[in-house]
């Protein structure tokens, strides 16, 4: 059983719902980077204020893949400015003397290709939440170019040895559980019931920074089991 998805900044939480529920979680790297997407940047929130914080990253061609762009030059002083941004909004927080040093010790992670920075962050925030499933990188499985959206999937799930594809719920509007059926693969929706909220807004949509922030793990832990397969 996998799921297939980007990586994000900090995602929601319903991303690692699809993580814990799934036996390999690949990183989808090897697709093209979307300008304006949340690849490298996510919201925080204080009293219902929602703030947008940023991955600078170096120009390059928009046809680059996501494991091919890095993060720009200028980074270790733009970090500074999310950090302290995140303080400013999250000090009074629950749980802040220990994630704080977590986002901290992501944010300082010393590699600059998007990818690598990406995927150290899910790793790490997996292992927060004791999370048991293998991560891997789509980018490491050298699938050939002519495999394209579905097509590749399909591919993933065979390279993998997999008969069970859970993907997120938005992708119900993108996949048909019969076209991959026909595949031999069975196609499933991972829909959130019991979302949490948080102490600072009533939006779902915030990154994982802020449920951490004021939500106790092991409610959060509980959280990760809250969702229907459809």
């Amino acid at each position: 059983m996998i799921a297939l998805m980007q990586p994000y900044f900090f995602p929601k939480l319903s991303y690692w719902q699809l993580i814990h529920k799934v036996e390999t979680f690949v990183i989808y790297d090897d697709v093209q980077f979307s300008k304006g997407g949340w690849v490298n940047r996510n919201r925080i929130c204080l009293n219902n204020s929602i703030k947008t914080i940023t991955i600078p990253l170096k120009k390059d061609s928009l046809k680059k893949l996501i494991n091919e762009r890095f993060l720009a030059d200028d980074w270790d002083i733009k970090k500074i400015h999310i950090l302290n941004l995140i303080k400013e909004y999250y000090k009074k927080s629950d749980n802040f003397a220990v994630i704080f040093p977590l986002i901290q010790k992501i944010l300082n992670f010393n590699n600059m290709n998007l990818s690598n920075f990406l995927t150290n962050s899910i790793k790490e925030i997996v292992n927060y939440l004791e999370i048991n499933t293998k991560i891997i990188n789509s980018s490491s499985l050298n699938i050939e170019n002519k495999f394209k959206k579905e097509k590749k999937i399909k591919e993933i799930c065979k390279i993998l040895n997999s008969k069970i594809y859970i993907n997120a719920i938005g992708g119900k509007k993108i996949y048909n559980k019969d076209d991959f059926k026909n595949s031999n693969i069975e196609l499933n929706f991972l829909y959130p019931t019991n979302l949490l909220g948080n102490k600072n807004s009533d939006s779902f949509d915030l990154s994982i920074i802020d449920t951490l922030m004021n939500v106790e793990k092991k409610i959060i832990q509980k959280e990760l089991n809250e969702f229907e397969l459809i």
